[in-house]
């Protein structure tokens, strides 16, 4: 499967069906102008924001393009993984300077 053709899970694609409504809503369009201007079939937006099928990436990505906003949220525990790196790196490269800084005060 290609990395576009890939699905996106029944929580993302709840997420992504939301925000699509609350632009549609907002902007004050009709679905079939939002399909029209994603290049995407009537019949494959209806059955994504319904429920029956979930969102595709490339589906996501014409209709971001289209709307001009990110639809694809980073979860919770995504910004965990990416704070708990983050903390690690820190840490790592405090060791490394105060072992460097330790070899270089070694008596010679």
């Amino acid at each position: 499967m290609l990395a576009m053709d890939k699905q996106l899970t029944a929580e993302q694609s709840q997420q992504v069906a939301a925000t699509v409504r609350e632009e549609l809503a907002r902007r004050r369009i009709s679905r079939q102008q939002l399909a029209e201007l994603a290049k995407i079939s009537m019949s494959t937006l209806e059955k994504a924001l319904g429920g029956r099928r979930p969102f595709t990436l490339a589906t996501t990505v014409r209709l971001e393009e289209a709307l001009g906003v990110s639809l694809r949220k980073r979860t919770d525990a995504r910004l965990r993984s990416c704070r708990q790196w983050r903390r690690s790196h820190r840490i790592t490269s405090v060791l490394i300077r105060a072992a460097r800084w330790r070899g270089s005060r070694a008596p010679t």
